[in-house]
């Protein structure tokens, strides 16, 4: 596991749970494409996503594909976190505003 520096100590307003799936992903989308509409500062936005290591290939390859260039060209911080270990520890595997990839695991997944 890889130390990941901070973003800095911004403040979070909204926090924007992606699990990857069909409606969280168009939430997401939705609020990309016109945050003013909806009230949502993007700047002080962050989008977390919990790693279980249980995604599809297909669904982590449309999400890098499509999802991704959406969140950095808006800037949008992702922290992607996954379980440490069997206990309750947290990994931050990521935390970006220019995310290149949605990592597949991390050090425990779901199935562990």
């Amino acid at each position: 596991m890889n130390a990941v520096p901070r973003t800095g100590g911004e403040d979070v307003e909204l926090v924007i749970n992606w699990g990857l799936g069909v409606d969280s992903t168009a939430y997401l989308v939705k609020m990309l494409e016109d945050p003013s509409a909806h009230g949502v500062d993007l700047a002080r936005t962050m989008v977390l996503h919990e790693l279980t290591g249980d995604e599809w290939p297909a669904t982590r390859a449309h999400a890098s594909q499509y999802v991704l260039p959406l969140l950095r060209e808006h800037r949008v911080r992702l922290v992607q976190v996954a379980r440490a270990s069997r206990s309750l520890e947290i990994a931050v595997m990521d935390d970006s505003r220019q995310p290149e990839r949605i990592i597949e695991r991390g050090p425990w997944a779901l199935w562990d």
